[in-house]
Formats: C-alpha cells, sequence, structure tokens
C-alpha cells in the first residue's frame, strides 16, 4: 500500500459513491458537507480545512495503484504537538480484507515520520462500533467523551476522541499489580519536592481504597509495561461532592511529553461519569511546574494554604 496526495481530478469519481447511504455519511463527515456527495461541495470543504486548520487530504492506494482510501491529515498544533486525522474512508467493496487497519498504520507511521506531531489523535462516534473498533486495533486509545455531541435526525450520538502516541505510552486504570510501582513514584516526587532523601512513603495498605471500587481511583501511565506515572483521585461527599487529587507523579523522564494533561482529562471525564461537579486538590508553591500545568488546563487558585496552594475546577453547577 502507497499513500499519495488526493487530486480531485482524478480521484473524486472514485471515491464519490463509496458512501451510499445517509447514516453512513453522517458517520463519516458529521454532515460537514452534502450527501450525497458531489465535486463542488466537496472541494469547497477541502479549501476551508485547509484554509483553517491546514488539513491536507490524502489517498491510499495499492501497489497497483487502486485508490481504496481516503483521509485529511491535520496541521500539528505546536502547542500540544497534535495532529488530527479527519474524513478516514475506505472503499465500501473492500471492507473486511485489513485495508483500513493497513492504511491507518501506514498514515500514523507517515505523520510520526515527516512532522514533529507527538500524538494523533482522531474523533469517531462510538454509535459506529466497527469504526471505533478498527481505530482501537491499530492502537489507538480513548481519551475523551463527550455525550450527545452530534444529533442526527432524531438521534444524539456521542463524540469519542481517541489518540495513538508516538512513544506508545497509554493511560489506563491502575490495577493493585501497580502498586510496587506508585510507591516508587511516590518517594521520586518527594525527592524533587523537597530535594532530599530523608522522605517516607505510603503508611501500608494505603493504596488498597484506590482499588476497591468506592470511587477513590487510580491511573497509571504505562510504557512498554513499565509505570512512569500516576495520578490518585480521592471522591469525597461531604457539604458537596467533589473529586480530590490525593497525588499526582510522572517519572522525571517522561516530563514534558503532554502526560500531565492527559491524566488530568482522564480524571475529568471520570469525575462526570461519576457525576462529580468539581476537582479540588493542593499544589506547593515551589512546584511553579506543576502550577503551570493546571492552570493551562483551567485549574485556579482557591486559597492559600501556606506553602500550598488550593486549586479548584468547577466543571458543572
Amino acid at each position: 500500500m502507497k499513500l499519495r496526495a488526493f487530486d480531485i481530478d482524478k480521484d473524486f469519481d472514485v471515491i464519490k459513491n463509496w458512501i451510499t447511504d445517509e447514516r453512513t455519511h453522517a458517520f463519516w463527515c458529521a454532515n460537514h458537507t452534502n450527501f450525497p456527495l458531489e465535486r463542488e461541495d466537496f472541494s469547497l470543504l477541502l479549501k476551508e480545512i485547509d484554509e483553517m486548520f491546514g488539513d491536507a487530504p490524502y489517498v491510499a492506494t495499492t501497489d497497483d495503484g487502486e485508490v481504496v482510501g481516503f483521509f485529511c491529515i491535520g496541521g500539528v498544533n505546536q502547542e500540544t504537538k497534535e495532529s488530527m486525522l479527519k474524513f478516514v474512508m475506505v472503499d465500501g467493496s473492500k471492507r473486511g480484507q485489513g485495508i483500513g487497519k493497513e492504511m491507518l498504520k501506514l498514515v500514523v507511521k507517515h505523520i510520526f515520520e515527516t512532522t514533529d506531531a507527538e500524538i494523533v489523535q482522531l474523533n469517531v462516534f462510538p454509535q459506529n462500533p466497527i469504526a471505533k473498533k478498527c481505530y482501537e486495533g491499530v492502537g489507538f486509545v480513548e481519551r475523551k467523551l463527550t455525550p450527545g455531541a452530534f444529533k442526527y435526525k432524531d438521534e444524539a450520538w456521542d463524540r469519542c476522541n481517541m489518540i495513538i502516541r508516538k512513544d506508545g505510552i497509554k493511560i489506563r486504570e491502575g490495577e493493585p499489580k501497580d502498586k510496587k510501582a506508585i510507591e516508587d513514584l511516590f518517594l521520586e516526587m518527594l525527592h524533587t519536592i523537597y530535594n532530599t532523601e530523608d522522605v517516607k512513603g505510603y503508611e501500608e495498605g494505603y493504596l488498597d481504597k484506590f482499588f476497591e471500587g468506592n470511587g477513590d481511583r487510580v491511573y497509571v501511565a504505562e510504557d512498554d509495561g513499565k509505570v512512569i506515572g500516576y495520578l490518585s483521585i480521592e471522591e469525597h461527599h461531604d457539604d458537596k461532592d467533589y473529586f480530590y487529587f490525593d497525588d499526582f507523579c510522572v517519572a522525571g523522564a517522561y516530563r514534558g511529553r503532554g502526560l500531565g494533561s492527559e491524566f488530568l482529562k482522564k480524571a475529568e471525564e471520570y469525575a462526570k461519569e461519576r457525576n462529580i461537579p468539581a476537582i479540588c486538590l493542593h499544589v506547593e508553591k515551589s512546584n511553579t511546574g506543576a502550577m503551570k500545568l493546571y492552570e493551562k488546563n483551567g485549574y485556579e487558585k482557591f486559597r492559600d494554604d501556606d506553602s500550598r496552594d488550593f486549586l479548584l475546577k468547577v466543571l458543572s453547577e
């Protein structure tokens, strides 16, 4: 399989009939262009996304030159180092032959080799399980789910944002087997914050509550089977319902790769799942890097607690 730039003069007539019904069309493009696909409308769409986002259209071909797939690659966001994959489509007559996965793997490889992107993201409707499963098979993982994001006739479709990282790191829910790695990272965090080796780890059994399924949870970042970061979350129901970040650490060698923001997004999605309207935490005033991370993600100072600031983010009223 090969990739090349889309040529509307010779490729449009090939792809225009791949989508044969309105529902599939909506799955593909969220109705950003009309059904059935018309050359003038499609040309206008491609022009708009080029001007707005720097998106470029491509096709995938067999080694013999037969066009079997279409997609657009977005320009790299220099703040997040992310590129977005859009409007992925495969010749319907060739579905079930593994062409979609082969194309996606080649596309991701192409993006990572030819740009400075660290992450490739895409959106898919979970109501289109075949597409979502295909992306998962390539290595994309869910980052954020937005319920009822798109209206199709009398239906409300969720929007699932998925990512694949250049470094292969994945964030997942923690398991009891991760305790030793979490404890080691906790000590590393304390060494960094207090600039001393004279620190104590967790008390025996302290981490157990995060694995009991009662609302408290820990997420871990994993690189090739090694836990390299974690975020532990406590669920509280006092005067108000809220999450409190108990501890948050990413191994030194992995900082600066956007993992902190990904952890926060995971926590916020979990808060919405649990109907928790706010998240709070303490951060050491000397930890300026952490403060910048939280501020960038919408966390605001709520009060001054001596050597620490108490931060808050309201997710819903």
